[in-house]
């Protein structure tokens, strides 16, 4: 893997660079064409604050507290679990339990709390926010009463039950990528859409310039040609069954259009984000941009474009088939096998054809859930193509038009008639509306359940569907049934944590916002937990002095416990590469919860900047531990393998203090090196405190059965902002050689441009384990 892998972490994961922050107090003493799929205040908001709980035990609590000893005891013990004071409301006669919880939370605390108390008392049946009544987590969008696709089940008999699922989860932390034609970045929708997208359209592409570029942006509504028309690209004329304008903005809005924010409409997973791939436009497009268009969102390198190895979105969304009945191509099956390997879900549209979905790809290729369109009515819609039980069905409507059209499927759409235009709502119908409903649906589930394989959430999906209501439904041509997100999700009851272990060490990103990571190390022989956070200023300060680290850490961890709970230091005060003593603060606290061995959740309360920020970060590991789940550790040789991957973790210069390194070998990843360097300005900035800080990052590969890696490039990132997505800008500023002399010793020659070139010896914080010499 060459060192252009650094565009595809600062640039396509938006992860600016990877960087781990050692604490002074830490060691301080140690060929077809294709179309679309498109027939030409309610309740409070998600984030106001908590201020009761629900809780019940599997064994029953009784309404009368001398069924159960001393309430208050019970409140007590809860209350030391959580870390949080509780106090005894009630107790219901359904032995629900109210207690009211000191300085209110929010709805994503609380599913820290809930995973925190079953996790530490097994008889704790489930926890919950206790909300204000309206009706089930109806978002505060002012037109979401006209999404009827959506809504619950008891109103609308043919919606997939969105308000059910909305109890449980919103879809952060899953990406799902919209292969369709780009995006406008409509108000209602542009702050779910990630900066990291592509257009790979090399046919039928009308921007410009012309051609694959890195701008996913949707030019064109129509074709341009004579009457507003569609114009014939080629000869004979292979157009498409009508132009179709605006269509991905239309279906990424249906997927993840943002939610309670007052405005417009709702998305089904609208705390999910939207990977924007470009592949058609209303002129059509070619496979072979489908395809690489799918490889590359599986994590592989397309043409310049570098591979990084993992999937780049746990959710594929094509609303889009080809033209003529023709077989699932060799090329896009071998791409779909390759995503659906690598743990995506791809939900792809049934077609509009009026025939049979095995006649039209994707929906005929293997490992894909095609979705037929119903209308309002539960009728198949007259347009739809039939899908058999492999597949399911959901709302398509059968009538386009504006706000206000009774059976349409209602979303984010642009009023330009050729070139983009307002923004504003309209309703369209097709299988390209009832496919993105679906693909939200398994943005859901894989919120709730990150470790699910593809085959495990479709039959999720398929199993909980309602069934059929219309007389031309059934399991031959609509499906296993009505998809039903409420079902589907509510039927998981929650997130679920993984015990701690060592296996857990390594390089971890948050794919939602731009140049933030994570290097978390777990020691069972120390019994300690650290973590490197980089970040940027809150207000985004241009250049060098906008970056910021931080570390966080717990001492005395047991392996195996259900989260850690850490304090967030941050070090200032230094100088690059220098003597000066560093002043570490804690600046707050922090809860880290792993759901799996590459998926965890960071939950920090912290003053940054002299302003309180709270929050939850979903954060997605970088470079998977193959040993991880057995949690073995393998013994490997230094002197007959050369560097390896025993050596990953912290290193630092010890009479530098408040600086240091975090190392991860990936020979499972081409020999690919990745170090994060966390440091200081190089005249200390006196008195300049957070903004004399620096991070920089060395990407690489090293070479087998060496000691040695001469040549590695070093990356500054800059510009970012802290926690949101504000794009970040990445440089190369030198070169540097590594050395390992042993286990635990390395040595890192550095040539940074305006600095003399230096040498800095590195002991390892915590002994390499599994390495011999």
């Amino acid at each position: 893997m060459s060192s252009q892998f650094r565009s595809s972490i600062c640039q396509h994961i938006k992860l600016g660079a990877l960087v781990a922050a050692l604490a002074l107090p830490l060691y301080a003493d140690a060929g077809s064409q294709i179309a679309f799929t498109q027939v030409p205040t309610l309740s409070p908001d998600a984030a106001a604050p908590i201020n009761q709980l629900m809780i019940k035990s599997k064994q029953g609590m009784g309404s009368k507290p001398r069924e159960k000893g001393d309430p208050a005891k019970q409140v007590s013990a809860w209350s030391a679990i959580i870390g949080r004071p509780l106090s005894l409301v009630r107790i219901g006669t359904d032995g629900v339990w109210v207690v009211a919880i000191g300085n209110a939370t929010t709805r994503g605390e609380v599913d820290s709390i809930s995973n925190t108390l079953k996790a530490a008392d097994p008889n704790v049946q489930f926890v919950h926010a206790d909300l204000a009544i309206v009706s089930a987590a109806v978002p505060s969008d002012p037109l979401f009463p006209m999404q009827w696709h959506l809504g619950s089940a008891n109103a609308a008999p043919t919606s997939v039950n969105l308000p059910l699922a909305w109890d449980f989860t919103r879809g952060a932390g899953v990406t799902v990528a919209v292969l369709d034609s780009g995006y406008r970045p409509h108000p209602d929708l542009v702050g779910n859409i990630l900066t990291t997208g592509y257009d790979f359209m090399s046919a039928y592409d009308y921007d410009a310039p012309a051609g694959r570029d890195n701008s996913p942006l949707d030019p064109i509504a129509m074709v341009p040609g004579g009457g507003g028309g569609p114009v014939c690209p080629v000869r004979p004329c292979p157009a498409p069954q009508a132009p179709t304008p605006w269509h991905g903005t239309h279906v990424a809005g249906i997927i993840a259009a943002t939610g309670n924010n007052g405005i417009g409409v709702a998305g089904t997973a609208y705390e999910a984000k939207i990977l924007p791939v470009r592949v058609i436009s209303p002129g059509g497009g070619v496979l072979s941009d489908l395809v690489d268009a799918i490889r590359w969102t599986a994590g592989e390198g397309v043409d310049a474009l570098p591979a990084q190895g993992y999937p780049r979105a746990q959710v594929i969304n094509m609303s889009l088939s080809s033209l003529f009945p023709e077989a699932c191509p060799n090329a896009l099956q071998d791409a779909i096998n390759l995503a659906y390997q690598r743990g995506i879900s791809i939900v792809v549209a049934a077609g509009n054809q009026e025939g049979d979905a095995t006649n039209y790809f994707p929906a005929n290729c293997a490992n894909v859930l095609p979705v037929a369109a119903i209308a309002r009515n539960g009728t198949r819609a007259s347009y739809s193509n039939t899908v058999g039980a492999h597949g399911v069905a959901a709302p398509g409507g059968t009538e386009a038009g504006d706000v206000g059209t009774y059976d349409g499927i209602l979303s984010t759409y642009n009023n330009g008639l050729a070139s983009p235009g307002a923004d504003t709502y309209y309703n369209l119908k097709g299988t390209s509306m009832a496919a993105p409903q679906v693909a939200g649906t398994a943005a859901l589930i894989h919120a709730l359940r990150p470790t699910w394989t593809p085959a495990e959430v479709y039959q999720q999906i398929r199993s909980k569907a309602r069934s059929h209501i219309g007389a031309n439904c059934n399991s031959s041509t609509c499906g296993a049934g009505l998809a039903d997100a409420g079902r589907a999700v509510s039927d998981l009851g929650g997130l679920q944590s993984m015990p701690l272990r060592p296996g857990h060490s390594g390089t971890w990103y948050d794919p939602n916002q731009s140049g933030q990571g994570f290097m978390i190390n777990v020691s069972a022989a120390a019994s300690y937990v650290y973590a490197g956070w980089y970040s940027f200023a809150v207000d985004g300060q241009p250049g060098p002095t906008g970056q910021r680290w931080y570390s966080a850490q717990a001492q005395n961890v047991a392996m195996g416990s259900p989260f850690v709970d850490l304090k967030v230091y941050q070090n200032t005060g230094g100088r690059f590469n220098s003597l000066p003593p560093t002043s570490a603060a804690q600046i707050g606290t922090a809860r880290l919860t792993f759901q799996s061995c590459n998926v965890a959740n960071f939950n920090y309360t912290v003053t940054v900047d002299g302003a309180p920020r709270s929050n939850t970060i979903q954060l997605v590991r970088l470079i998977a531990d193959q040993n991880c789940d057995s949690n073995f550790q393998p013994i490997v040789s230094l002197n007959q393998q050369g560097i390896n991957a025993t050596l990953n973790g912290a290193w630092y210069n010890p009479p530098t203090a408040g600086q240091g390194f975090q190392f991860e070998f990936a020979p499972n990843l081409g020999n690919f090196f990745f170090a994060a360097w966390y440091t200081y300005a190089v005249d200390g900035q006196p008195g300049t405190g957070p903004s004399g800080q620096r991070w920089l990052t060395i990407q690489g590969n090293y070479p087998g059965n060496s000691r040695t890696a001469s040549g590695l490039p070093i990356y500054e990132t800059l510009n970012g902002k802290f926690n949101t997505t504000t794009p970040t800008t990445t440089v190369q500023v030198g070169t540097a050689d590594l050395y390992v002399q042993t286990c635990s010793r390395a040595f890192l020659t550095y040539h940074i441009n305006g600095r003399p070139s230096a040498t800095i010896q590195l002991d390892k914080l915590v002994g390499a384990s599994g390495c011999i010499e």
